[in-house]
């Protein structure tokens, strides 16, 4: 909206509607202009018009002279404001997508270098070498998913070693890249998702959370591989019970293995 400058000789603001023009009565032939008369009493008070926009022709300073707070009436200094206060709301949740989003296979940092075998006597050390070397053994599908926290189709995942999203066997599904035994296939419910789910991990320390911001108005949790720190899904609390959780993970992330190769496997002392 924009306004105009004040006229002693009109007697009206031009350019201004009805809503700005200032409550007084005519002016009067002869008489002083009440206006005027409020202005100088307002100067002298200290205080100050808003928008020079209000002040009569021969108490204005020139525009060069006002800051941009007391000229810019069609364009509302609150305007301004507004935008500059927040601005955040888009450039904060960007930023935290930009960082999180591209998660990189990295030493996580829930396993410090004090916490080398986990409670179930599994080693969770992996040097980056040995990541690296795992890595490349893998499609690009599955570093997109394990490395950069990609996530496969619904309703077409398949782990490393070609078993289905929706396999039904029994056995143990290990970390792809770090071979570490993440979830038992007794834990593995239908969640009619598309993707592999369970309700709890073979061990809480075989897997770390990680709060997830990539998308800035959903707030997620992030799932690692405790040894790799590789990306393997993200956790929800509509799961059944005993623990109402439901670990949504992507096949390509996994690697599974049968119950009796598992045993064997174990005795020989190679988990």
């Amino acid at each position: 909206m924009f306004c105009g400058r004040f006229s002693p000789q009109a007697g009206a603001i031009r350019g201004c509607t009805g809503a700005e023009r200032p409550r007084m009565g005519p002016i009067l032939p002869g008489k002083p202009d009440p206006r005027m008369k409020s202005a100088k009493n307002a100067s002298k008070s200290g205080s100050r018009f808003r928008h020079s926009c209000h002040l009569p022709s021969r108490t204005m300073r020139s525009t060069s002279s006002l800051s941009s707070k007391a000229t810019r009436c069609n364009g509302h200094p609150r305007h301004l404001r507004f935008r500059r206060r927040f601005a955040w709301v888009v450039a904060i949740p960007s930023a935290f997508a930009a960082s999180f989003a591209s998660s990189t296979i990295a030493r996580a940092s829930g396993a410090g270098d004090g916490d080398l075998v986990s409670s179930l006597g599994y080693s969770l050390k992996m040097s980056q070498e040995e990541i690296d070397q795992a890595v490349s053994k893998l499609t690009s599908l599955q570093r997109d998913v394990t490395t950069k926290g990609g996530t496969e189709r619904a309703f077409t995942g398949q782990t490393v070693n070609g078993y289905g999203y929706n396999n039904a066997e029994d056995g143990v599904y290990v970390s792809a890249v770090g071979g570490l035994p993440l979830f038992d296939s007794k834990t593995k419910f239908d969640s009619g998702t598309g993707w592999p789910s369970f309700f709890a991990p073979v061990a809480s320390d075989h897997v770390i959370e990680k709060k997830d911001m990539s998308i800035f108005f959903m707030p997620r949790v992030e799932i690692l591989d405790a040894k790799s720190g590789s990306h393997l899904g993200h956790v929800f609390n509509d799961g059944p019970q005993p623990t109402g959780k439901r670990y949504c993970m992507n096949a390509a992330a996994l690697k599974f293995v049968p119950r009796k190769e598992f045993e064997a496997s174990k005795e020989k002392g190679s988990p």
